[in-house]
């Protein structure tokens, strides 16, 4: 089982409470241990947290997005030995090209660090769209298959070519659906 969470509206209700929009994101970012917490003691295998999406990065202003890689850097540094001692491997998705690199090497060296462990997979889903998703799922899929491909086989492939099917050349492929 996969526990979505989608952090989205932070700036829209800390607005609404009167708060600096940035608060919220940190109010958020305090909660992800306790959720993670949470799902190991109730046997869910997987958890994601959808923080910020591919839209949101191009739209953002640079003092917010600075705000926001600094709490994932902050995150990375002091939760490596808390999920290697809970036996939790962690793992993100997303169009990582678009983060700057020392949070692309901070999300590497998490992954790298807790790569052996299985308990639980907390994932963090961040330059996230559903086309960059489409797109490079195609890509992974020519990749693969456009060698075994021929115009004698081509319709076949294509018939059996579905949502199930595809799903193996998403970068989500790996993990099990989330329960919504």
């Amino acid at each position: 089982m996969q526990l979505a969470l989608i952090m989205d509206g932070n700036r829209r209700w800390a607005q609404k409470q009167g708060l600096i929009k940035m608060l919220w994101h940190t109010k958020w970012a305090d909660r992800i241990e306790p959720t993670i917490r949470l799902c190991l003691r109730e046997w869910i295998s997987h958890v994601s947290f959808w923080a910020l999406a591919k839209k949101n990065i191009e739209e953002r202003t640079p003092e917010e997005l600075n705000h926001i890689y600094k709490l994932i850097l902050d995150q990375c540094g002091t939760m490596i030995p808390k999920l290697q001692a809970e036996g939790i491997k962690f793992d993100y998705l997303g169009d990582k090209w678009l983060l700057p690199d020392n949070v692309i090497d901070a999300l590497e060296s998490m992954k790298e660090a807790t790569k052996t462990w299985e308990k639980l997979t907390f994932i963090i889903v961040i330059g996230y769209g559903w086309q960059h998703e489409v797109v490079c799922g195609v890509k992974n899929l020519l990749r693969t298959e456009i060698k075994n491909l021929t115009p004698e086989n081509l319709e076949n492939f294509l018939e059996k070519l579905n949502e199930e099917s595809f799903r193996e050349y998403l970068d989500c492929a790996p993990f099990p659906n989330p329960d919504l």
